[in-house]
């Protein structure tokens, strides 16, 4: 039975869909899973970019006085870009890979020097916050940074998830235990830490695969004959060879810290990186033939089941330095 306490949600209220007030542009690049599409459902009216400048030009048509729900009045815009991020990451075109043209997808600080002319520009149509709406792009150090390193360019306050966010069905919605964090041009915040769920059940032992009619199957730990990962790295994101190749006890240790026991399906899609893939080949039963189901790692913290898109495995913290020492 599938496992929802892992992913419980809390609905953003802050920037509703709908809002009169909001100047909301989405990256409109197809490689996407799902996120992308679901946040136009939960924006009507949104504008489309591909890359940073061009969201920044969405952005200042729109945060000129305009008016509101057809009255003569007019106020500020409230400034949302829509993208899939990573801890101190934000894509603003590439969907979930931004890394293929990272001077004009990728939002870091490590490239501000590509981006900050860009960004600089929405000094110019001042706003009472910039929100980032993505998977983790607040979170820790690094996102603590860049949010500091936007908010001094556009002299007010810039804010970003420290979890995960999902979009579907008209909505966006946020892990539960994450927050906003957020930056102003004269303070950089303390940094906040992704939130990080106990791994529940007994993680060593088995692998509960849901399949698309819904039933579930169970693998044996002991029935894994070999776990290959593929990690592209930020210069070689179309790497499609493996990393490496596990078998045995190094296979199992691997497996066991991902919560594999417990699949969760949260509603929506992340609107996370992809970081890489994790192929796991089995004997179903003894003497039966190889079998292999692939997972694809979001920010090196969550795997989604390929063959069911939606059902998902948290991973632990650990695993990050574990797939470190592989790239």
């Amino acid at each position: 039975m599938t496992e929802n306490i892992d992913f419980s949600l809390v609905y953003l209220q802050d920037t509703a869909a709908g809002s009169t007030n909001s100047c909301v542009t989405i990256d409109s690049d197809t490689n996407d899973n799902g996120y992308l599409a679901g946040a136009r459902g939960a924006y009507p009216g949104y504008m489309s970019h591909g890359k940073t400048a061009e969201a920044v030009d969405n952005l200042l048509s729109c945060l000129a006085p305009h008016i509101v729900g057809g009255s003569s009045g007019s106020t500020p815009g409230l400034p949302i870009i829509v993208g899939h991020g990573n801890i101190g990451i934000f894509a603003t075109g590439g969907g979930q890979n931004p890394f293929t043209d990272s001077n004009n997808h990728l939002l870091a600080t490590f490239n501000q020097s590509a981006w900050q002319a860009d960004i600089g520009r929405l000094s110019a149509s001042p706003s009472a916050m910039l929100s980032l709406i993505s998977c983790d792009t607040g979170a820790g150090e690094d996102g603590a940074d860049l949010l500091f390193e936007m908010a001094k360019l556009i002299n007010y306050p810039v804010r970003a998830r420290t979890g995960l966010t999902y979009a579907g069905n008209g909505q966006i919605t946020f892990q539960a235990g994450s927050t906003w964090q957020t930056a102003t041009p004269q303070s950089r915040p303390t940094a906040i830490q992704p939130p990080v769920t106990p791994l529940l059940g007994d993680r060593t032992l088995i692998i509960r695969l849901i399949n698309d009619d819904g039933s579930e199957r169970e693998v044996d730990l002991g029935a894994v004959d070999s776990v290959e990962i593929y990690l592209p790295s930020q210069t070689a994101p179309e790497q499609v060879g493996p990393n490496a190749r596990l078998q045995g006890s190094a296979a199992r240790d691997i497996l066991s810290l991902v919560n594999f026991a417990a699949p969760a399906r949260p509603g929506g899609a992340l609107g996370a990186i992809v970081t890489g893939r994790l192929r796991v080949n089995f004997y179903e039963r003894e003497g039966g033939a190889l079998q292999s189901r692939e997972f694809v790692i979001y920010n090196d913290r969550v795997l989604e089941d390929a063959s069911t898109p939606g059902v998902l495995y948290w991973a632990s913290p650990g695993i990050r330095a574990a797939f470190d020492s592989l790239r």
